[in-house]
């Protein structure tokens, strides 16, 4: 598998764990806390990885 195909299925798979961690019913504040967190990163990632996919497209 190379770069861009990599990143081509790692996107949804992050995008998977930002609605898991949205839509979770959570009562813990140190589990929501990191349910937020774990949503900002994978946002954070994927905006990264539609970056580099620009980048290696036009290699």
């Amino acid at each position: 598998m190379h770069d861009a195909a990599w990143m081509q299925e790692m996107i949804p798979h992050h995008s998977t764990a930002i609605l898991t961690s949205e839509r979770a019913q959570l009562s813990d504040p140190e589990v929501k806390a990191l349910a937020q967190k774990i949503a900002k990163t994978q946002r954070e990632e994927i905006t990264e990885m539609k970056r580099l996919l620009k980048k290696v497209a036009d290699q």
